[in-house]
């Protein structure tokens, strides 16, 4: 038996009227992490990203589905 998880970004934004959330933030967070060094990506990664446990998960019947 497998488990799930989530991995959920959490980002503060301030979206400009009529723009898409989900490509503004991408684009924020695409351009930040750009700026970040490869020594800094653990603690960046750290900061910005929870995990959260799901469900048991049966790998034989995801086949199927």
């Amino acid at each position: 038996m497998f488990k799930e998880y989530y991995v959920v970004a959490r980002y503060v934004a301030a979206i400009p009227k009529g723009k898409d959330m989900t490509e503004f933030i991408l684009a924020e967070v695409e351009k930040e992490i750009s700026d970040v060094s490869p020594r800094g990506m653990k603690d960046y990664l750290s900061g910005l990203f929870s995990v959260i446990e799901g469900e048991e998960v049966d790998m034989d019947n995801e086949d199927e589905e």
